[in-house]
Order: structure tokens, then sequence, then C-alpha cells
């Protein structure tokens, strides 16, 4: 999105009028502020009810009946075993381990979701983009009207700077 907001600018900047630019500039500015502002918000708000949503979702696997987590439980109190902890703070620290990952999970999925939602936002708006009509004609890189592709004298009055 960073790499769009130059061309973004440049197209919205000359599609306006030279004596609305001051006031074009201006608008453009104030909704870029703006939207940025409430996208910041948006996705703030986003990304913690998500993470919430995760945390939630792997604290629920957190049961004495879950076999696979009792034998990653045994495996790190293993680990902390071998590695030469302290055997009455081993099970202690193998859950926080555990669930430390679980957290770090949550935060991931929390990330994807949000980079998921932003995608489909600038998917929708790519393609409402080509909706949009050209208001003003294009101008050339002399200032003059273009003549849809075609060359005419239009394009060549002496003292213009066209082909003198």
């Amino acid at each position: 999105m960073g790499f769009m907001m130059a061309p973004i600018t440049v197209a919205a900047m000359n599609s306006v009028p030279q004596k609305m630019m001051s006031l074009a500039s201006g608008l453009l500015n104030l909704i870029m502020q703006v939207s940025a502002a409430f996208g910041i918000a948006i996705f703030g708000a986003l990304l913690t009810r998500r993470r919430t949503f995760h945390q939630m979702t792997y604290w629920s696997y957190f049961t004495p009946d879950n076999t696979p987590l009792n034998l990653l439980i045994e495996k790190v109190r293993h680990a902390l075993i071998l590695s030469g902890s302290a055997l009455d703070s081993v099970t202690t620290k193998a859950y926080y381990l555990v669930a430390s990952h679980f957290q770090k999970w949550a935060s991931s999925n929390a990330f994807d979701d949000c980079f998921l939602v932003s995608a489909i936002i600038v998917l929708f708006g790519s393609f409402l983009v080509f909706l949009l009509e050209d208001i003003y004609p294009r101008k050339g890189i002399f200032g003059r009207f273009k003549s849809a592709g075609k060359l005419t004298h239009e394009h060549f009055k002496p003292g213009q700077g066209g082909g003198e």
C-alpha cells in the first residue's frame, strides 16, 4: 500500500484543474490523514479481537483429557529435567512454556487475519478504481490535451513548445 500513495496522489492531482489545485491538495491530505487514523483504529481493534479469539480457541484445548497436549507437556517436562531444572517446578515451567507458545501462535494468527482483511479491502478498492470515469480530459506532456493517440496540427503550433 505504501508504493501506491505516490501514484494515487499524482493521479488525483493531475485530474484537477489548475485553479482548484490548492483546494484539491488540502482535501487529499485531509482524506489521507483521516483514513489513516481510522485504519489504524479499526485494524488495532481487529487485531486485539482476533488475538483474544485465537487465545480462547487455544485455551479450550487445555483440558486434562487432551492426550496430544499431555504428551507435549510430558516431552517439555522431560527436556526441562534433562536440562537440569529443579524437579519441584518442572511441571509449572512446562505448562508455562506451552502456554507462552499458545500466546505466540494466537498473535501470529491474529496478524494473519488482519493481513487477509486488508488484502480483501485493497482488492475491492482496486476493482472500484476501474469503475471511475475521467471527469477532465488527460493532458499531454506539454500541458495540451491529448487527442486519442493521434498527432494533429494542433500539437505542433509554432511558439508553443511542440515541433517548432
